[in-house]
């Protein structure tokens, strides 16, 4: 990591959390500021101590709000205090900004997390699933993010799931000797190529795959249509002509409109005789 910035491990150090704790908070819309260089994730020891401070003015206005705050105060001082420096919060002191020692980012596995790294695989067209039942039978781990997606198949609006990054996948492999456990990738049935930079392989922080499941995990179906999407009629008495989406109105119906007689004319239609124009 770039000098001037704070490793998340050293962020959740600082703000008593563990680092699952903190990839959440930062989701949150008054959530804590990070710093992205490439694939790397810091923070910002200022950005830190502003968020510190909300948090403390936060609990001061609720402590203030009863109707004894003083000797409240005094009491959690006197609970926190008269525990030993190690147990207060389990705080780690953070290092000066202008000293810190770069320190990369790794992901929280098991008890060789500290040897292994994400990487990037581009796959051949379509192919992303067979790319990885081969890299996974090499003994590599894998992550393959996934959509649920609304398609039309045979004049029927059914849910399927799709890779959320066309021929892409992850793989997670040694940085003790890079080149040699990555070797195999390049001839693996369904893989193109690792993807690199400055003819490097490029490793994708930790914390952007933790973004990228989070995501994966609490996703909702994408619809096949989005208002205001040009699409086709396949069917019925206005098959071949164009309309504009508008919304879905129930599990089976959406609501379009059709330009007739140069007039915008709304038209309530089965979801499934509808495709995407062009």
């Amino acid at each position: 990591m770039s000098t001037g910035l704070i490793s998340t491990q050293q962020a959740a150090d600082r703000l008593g959390l563990t680092t699952s704790a903190l990839h959440e908070l930062r989701w949150r819309d008054d959530g804590l500021s990070i710093v992205q260089q490439g694939l790397v994730v810091g923070y910002r020891l200022a950005d830190l101590q502003a968020f510190e401070e909300r948090e403390v003015l936060a609990v001061v206005r609720q402590v203030m709000a009863r109707e004894r705050p003083l000797p409240l105060i005094r009491a959690i001082t006197a609970a926190v205090m008269s525990q030993p420096a190690s147990q207060q919060g389990g705080i780690t002191p953070i290092t000066p900004i202008a000293h810190i020692t770069p320190v990369p980012v790794l992901p929280p596995a098991g008890p060789s997390s500290s040897s292994l790294t994400w990487y990037l695989v581009h796959t051949k067209p379509r192919q992303e699933a067979i790319a990885l039942t081969h890299l996974s039978r090499q003994g590599y781990e894998c992550y393959l993010p996934m959509l649920k997606v609304e398609r039309i198949r045979q004049r029927k609006c059914v849910l399927v799931s799709e890779a959320m990054f066309p021929r892409y996948l992850f793989v997670r492999s040694s940085t003790s000797s890079t080149e040699q456990s990555l070797s195999p990738i390049r001839s693996t049935v369904g893989v193109t190529q690792l993807v690199r930079f400055g003819g490097q392989p490029a490793r994708v922080d930790a914390q952007i795959i933790d973004h990228i499941r989070y995501r994966e995990t609490s996703q909702t179906s994408k619809p096949a249509f989005a208002p205001g999407e040009q699409v086709v009629v396949t069917q019925g008495p206005f098959a071949g002509l164009e309309a504009v989406y508008q919304t879905r109105e129930a599990e089976k119906r959406s609501l379009i409109l059709l330009e007739i007689l140069s007039q915008s004319v709304p038209l309530r239609i089965d979801t499934a005789q509808l495709r995407k124009a062009g």
